[in-house]
C-alpha cells in the first residue's frame, strides 16, 4: 500500500465564497515553501494537484526542489458546489458542513467515491495537494 501525503493549500487569497479561484496570498506562499522544506527530504515522489490555483501554487516550491511535473489530477479537487454565484456556493457550503453524507445528494456522493477512487488507486508514495474537505473525505475513510 501506498503512503500518501495529504497537503491542504496554503492560504488562499480569498476564500470560497469570494473568488472562484484564488491562488495564495503571501502567508500561503510562505505556507508552500514551508511544505515544501519538510517534504524534501521524504522524495522525490509522484506529486498530484487538484487543478485549483492554490492547489498547483502550493504544490510549486516541491515540485521545482524534485525538478518534477505534477500531475493534475481532477479528482481531488474542491467540494463541487451546485453554482457559480458566490453568495450562493457560500450559502450552499454553510448548509452542506454540517450535515452527514448519507444527507447529501447524488452528486457529492460521485464526487466522493471519485476522490477515494484516485487515491486508492495511487500505487507509489506520492504527494496529494488538495482541499480541506477533500482531506476529511480521506480521513473519514481510511
Amino acid at each position: 500500500m501506498a503512503t500518501l501525503f495529504l497537503v491542504r493549500h496554503g492560504k488562499a487569497a480569498a476564500g470560497f465564497g469570494a473568488h472562484l479561484d484564488p491562488g495564495l496570498d503571501d502567508l500561503g506562499r510562505r505556507q508552500a515553501a514551508a511544505t515544501a522544506r519538510v517534504l524534501a527530504p521524504h522524495g522525490p515522489l509522484q506529486i498530484y494537484s487538484s487543478p485549483l490555483a492554490r492547489a498547483r501554487e502550493t504544490a510549486s516550491p516541491l515540485t521545482e526542489r524534485w525538478g518534477s511535473e505534477p500531475i493534475i489530477e481532477p479528482r481531488v479537487s474542491e467540494i463541487p458546489a451546485p453554482t457559480d454565484d458566490l453568495r450562493e456556493r457560500s450559502a450552499w457550503l454553510a448548509t452542506v458542513m454540517p450535515e452527514r453524507w448519507e444527507n447529501l445528494d447524488q452528486r457529492l456522493h460521485l464526487w466522493r467515491q471519485a476522490l477515494l477512487d484516485c487515491l486508492l488507486d495511487m500505487q507509489d508514495d506520492s504527494v496529494v495537494f488538495c482541499h480541506f474537505i477533500a482531506i476529511n473525505v480521506a480521513v473519514g475513510a481510511a
